[in-house]
C-alpha cells in the first residue's frame, strides 16, 4: 500500500470520527434541553421544548374550572386596521 493510499485511508477515518463526535455532541445538547431540565411553567422555546411538543404539565387549569376563566389581557397588533376609505386590512397568522 502506498503512502498516499495510507494517508487517504487515515483522512477518511478521521472524517468519520469527526462526524460521530459532532452527532454525539448534538444529540447530547438536545437531550440536555429536554423538558425534564426546565421548570414546569417555563417555555424557553417555541412549543415549550426544542421538539415543539406544546405540552404543559401544569394542572391549575382543568376540565372542572375551564368555564370560569376570563380574559386576562389582550394585545392589539394594529394589523386589523379599518381605514375611512378603501379596503380594511386582515390579520393572518398561524394559530398556536
Amino acid at each position: 500500500m502506498s503512502l498516499l493510499a495510507k494517508c487517504n485511508k487515515t483522512l477518511m477515518l478521521l472524517i468519520k470520527l469527526a462526524r460521530i463526535v459532532f452527532l454525539t455532541i448534538s444529540f447530547l445538547s438536545i437531550v440536555g434541553l429536554s423538558s425534564d431540565s426546565q421548570g414546569d411553567g417555563e417555555w424557553p422555546a417555541y412549543g415549550r421544548d426544542p421538539g415543539g411538543q406544546r405540552y404543559s404539565p401544569l394542572a391549575s387549569i382543568n376540565r372542572k374550572n375551564i368555564e370560569s376563566l376570563k380574559v386576562a389581557w389582550t394585545f392589539r397588533t394594529g394589523d386589523a386596521y379599518q381605514p375611512k376609505h378603501g379596503r380594511p386590512t386582515a390579520f393572518e397568522a398561524t394559530p398556536l
